[in-house]
């Protein structure tokens, strides 16, 4: 890379046009290690690939930057968030579709722009409530397509400061309304890895903390050939 040249987190910061939006780019890549993760995880492979809870689009730019060529189809219940990130795809990134959809929306996974391949779910599934999560992890491991990857990052439930410093952060999200949904239930490590085992998924849980107080855990499950 060039001298002259930005690195991928500030090109995929500098393309939103609103300044909000570029500056929770900018900081959340660099202080944040699960894109670095989800690239470490996805990049050796050309699956299409599915972003629940896009928000504002950035990991599936930051993916691009880096090379990740492969179509996206990128959903989120909020249409501001959704409409910015659509139209830096229009501009700049082609087999890029985003769309205004739920997490536990039936047609998910057969919508006609979206094909079997890798899912990603960034800190969403504590936003539905626990047989939401159950049905929305089947599905998930039922859909990835043989050989890829479901990705998660999520924030499982349990006696430590770190959990109990991740609530703190999600009320004061809630109290500024940067996320519009309030959440429902935190499942354990076990609960959102068990629909996975039970499927022969390889199954792959660690911390993913960073510089972060927060109690982020990376969950990697890769799907069977076979299946």
């Amino acid at each position: 890379m060039s001298l002259l040249t930005p690195p991928p987190s500030m090109r995929t910061a500098m393309r939103y046009r609103n300044p909000t939006f570029r500056w929770y780019a900018a900081c959340k890549l660099w202080t944040d290690p699960v894109g670095r993760a989800v690239i470490d995880t996805l990049l050796p492979t050309d699956l299409p690939m599915i972003d629940i809870g896009c928000g504002i689009g950035q990991l599936v730019f930051y993916l691009r930057e880096h090379g990740y060529t492969a179509p996206v189809f990128a959903i989120d219940t909020e249409a501001r968030k959704v409409s910015a990130a659509a139209a830096i795809a229009e501009r700049h990134f082609p087999d890029t579709v985003f769309q205004v959809m739920s997490a536990d929306d039936p047609a998910l996974f057969t919508a006609p722009d979206q094909a079997a391949g890798h899912i990603v779910m960034l800190d969403v599934l504590h936003y539905l409530d626990p047989a939401g999560q159950d049905a929305l992890l089947r599905a998930m491991a039922e859909a990835a397509a043989p050989g890829a990857w479901v990705i998660l990052r999520e924030t499982p439930r349990d006696d430590g400061w770190r959990f109990r410093a991740s609530m703190a952060e999600e009320r004061m999200i809630e109290k500024i309304k940067w996320v519009e949904a309030v959440p429902s239930h935190y499942p354990t490590a076990g609960e959102i890895a068990a629909p996975f085992r039970e499927r022969g998924f390889t199954c792959e849980v660690r911390p993913l903390w960073g510089k972060t107080p927060f109690n982020s855990y990376y969950f990697a499950f890769r799907k069977p050939m076979s299946a």
